[in-house]
């Protein structure tokens, strides 16, 4: 599991990025791998997406159109919900396979991403797409 969400679950994104110029990726407040840290406006909208979960009014998606750097871009975001086999690498510390800790320990020694429970919203998708000219 911890090579599907490290490794498989990262190539996709990078093969849409190469053919369209748009960023894919997967966020979390919460993040296990650094290249996960959101942006601003990445954890502006994790923060919303976290107040409408705990008030169970979560939207489906988010999008904008936001100017950055000189430049406009549509930016998508769609919430990630723990789901039950999550929790297997996500869940409770003292409930993950000691196997797991120590695979994770290794590859991510600054990991953040454990505690939750199946349900919880563990983050995003966050789709940043150029749509106009540079500026």
């Amino acid at each position: 599991a911890v090579r599907v969400c490290s490794e498989i679950a990262q190539e996709v994104p990078r093969e849409i990025a190469a053919q369209t110029g748009a960023s894919i990726r997967r966020v979390s407040l919460r993040y296990r791998n650094p290249k996960n840290i959101p942006d601003e406006y990445e954890r502006r909208k994790l923060e919303e997406f976290e107040q409408q979960h705990r008030a169970r009014a979560l939207a489906d998606e988010s999008f904008d159109v936001v100017r950055e750097d000189g430049r406009q871009y549509l930016r998508y975001m769609r919430p990630i919900l723990v789901g039950p086999m999550c929790v297997t690498c996500h869940g409770p510390r003292e409930a993950i396979p000691s196997s797991v800790r120590a695979v994770l320990a290794e590859k991510y020694p600054e990991d953040r991403a454990t505690g939750y429970r199946s349900g919880d919203l563990r983050g995003a998708v966050s789709v940043k797409i150029p749509i106009g000219p540079e500026n």
